[in-house]
């Protein structure tokens, strides 16, 4: 009976000593945050960036990313680009997805206006070239009656023979403007030709039923062209994507197709992207001066409300650069005592992020609690003339500007003499003696404040095989301690 009772307890000590490798491989992965989350994608590009179904009120933007990816579109009629807009799939429920396959009207626009975008693929900026913008310029308004010609529809499988549900369907004619759509989740598509437009873009388009249509069926991985009459335009044979038809000829799929018109493409830069934060001041941080410096970074050429809540509220409205960096002083003196600043600014996917910092103002003559960063070094410039003169620039009030932490405030003193033909300068701990005509105290120059970005990702990327692979390892250990303990526990019973 002993025999078997201290065998069963070495058997669960052996079963809680798996259990416990198992909870810590799995709380380790997750305090470091790797479990399932992995490495950024690095596959989040925008590739073949389309503009198509211009109108007198809206336009589309169209691209592929090799990977599932979160994409919206920021736009404005200036380099602010405030407003946001989520692909077509999702501005019904206002939550954004993930696609291989964007494609992003923006509406409600004004006429003859010429608009700046930019790409937000998975949080990153993209834009035509180094921080400009693409460029579009919606059309006039029409006042003739659309055409009564009936939508194009038909359905796109993949080479599976299954339903093609993340593509994209392009369709262009002889002088027309692109129109675009992107296939349902049964790879069924519908196109609108009454409202086509002249590639003028000033007049309705209109045909008769040999007008021959090019369309254009893309995904991630591979395309198919079809050349179709508009009398085949109501119902379009099926079309298995990677294979070319000409429904003109027959149904067939055939080698290649090429034509006179087809479908231009942009290219993609990617740009400085910055996430908002305040970088002076830090949390609780404290002033000597009155008037602070408020330094940060943002989205470039962003607007940023910055609010200021002291005995007064001050509320001002400023513009980051074109790198991201902002600087703000304000014009009225804050009283001592302790404060809170925010700015209020798009983050990388456009969205408004509120940031608050709070920060002491010290009473003039007070002390300063925390410590100052000795950095301060006097600079003096000798004139050797037949009367030794020493010239020491001066700069009565001197400013100090914090990094990173504040180190205490040097005493700065210096025992200078001078004589022909050579000068010297030895400091002193109390004591100033020139000899010659001087003007006493140095300049102190302090070092650029330095910025250091940080990384807020709001979106975690796919996860690494090596991290999923761990992760499901140690929840497997500790799966298999509890069956053994159970066992070890029944047979003990």
């Amino acid at each position: 009976m002993n025999k078997f009772l201290w065998k069963t307890k070495i058997n669960t000590i052996i079963i809680f000593f798996i259990i416990t490798i198992g909870v810590t491989t799995t709380i380790l992965l997750i305090k470091d945050k790797s479990i399932l989350i992995g490495r950024a994608n690095p596959s989040n590009m925008p590739d073949k960036v389309r503009i198509t179904n211009v109108s007198d009120s809206s336009f589309t933007v169209s691209y592929i990313t090799s990977t599932m990816t979160f994409g919206t579109l920021s736009y404005g009629i200036n380099n602010d680009q405030e407003k946001i807009s989520l692909d077509d799939r999702d501005q019904l429920s206002g939550i954004i997805k993930q696609y291989k396959a964007h494609h992003i009207t923006v509406r409600n626009l004004d006429q003859n206006t010429k608009y700046l975008f930019s790409i937000i693929s998975a949080g990153e900026k993209y834009t035509i070239s180094d921080n400009a913008p693409y460029t579009i310029t919606t059309g006039a308004t029409i006042f003739n009656k659309p055409t009564n010609q009936e939508p194009l529809s038909g359905k796109i499988n993949t080479n599976l023979n299954k339903s093609s549900n993340d593509t994209i369907i392009y369709l262009s004619g002889q002088d027309t403007q692109v129109l675009s759509t992107t296939t349902d989740k049964n790879g069924q598509y519908i196109i609108p030709l009454n409202a086509i437009r002249t590639l003028a873009l000033n007049n309705y388009k209109s045909f008769d039923k040999n007008q021959v249509f090019k369309i254009l069926a893309i995904d991630s991985e591979t395309q198919s062209t079809i050349l179709l009459l508009a009398s085949q335009a109501k119902q379009v044979p099926l079309v298995i994507l990677s294979q070319s038809y000409d429904f003109t000829i027959n149904q067939a799929p055939i080698a290649s197709i090429s034509g006179t018109f087809g479908f231009p493409i942009f290219t993609a830069t990617q740009s400085a992207n910055k996430n908002p934060q305040i970088i002076t001041p830090k949390k609780e941080e404290s002033f000597k001066d009155n008037r602070p410096i408020f330094k940060g970074t943002s989205n470039p050429n962003a607007n940023i409300e910055i609010i200021i809540n002291s005995t007064i509220t001050i509320k001002e409205r400023i513009k980051a650069n074109s790198m991201g960096s902002w600087t703000y002083r304000p014009t009225q003196i804050i009283s001592p005592g302790k404060h809170t600043v925010s700015i209020t600014t798009p983050d990388q996917f456009g969205i408004l992020k509120i940031i608050t910092h709070s920060f002491t103002v010290y009473a003039s003559g007070s002390q300063v609690s925390q410590t100052a960063t000795p950095s301060a070094t006097p600079i003096i410039s000798i004139t050797k003339n037949p009367t030794p003169t020493i010239n020491i620039v001066v700069i009565p009030s001197i400013k100090i500007v914090p990094i990173s932490t504040i180190a205490p405030l040097p005493t700065v003193t210096a025992t200078i003499s001078a004589s022909i033909p050579n000068s010297s300068i030895s400091p002193t701990s109390s004591i100033i003696a020139i000899s010659g005509i001087a003007t006493p105290a140095p300049t102190l120059i302090l070092p650029t404040p330095k910025i250091i970005k940080k990384t807020n990702p709001l979106i975690p990327s796919v996860g690494s095989s090596t991290m999923i692979t761990t992760s499901v390892t140690g929840f497997v250990i500790i799966a298999i301690g509890i069956f053994l303990f159970l066992i070890t526990k029944g047979s003990a019973l």
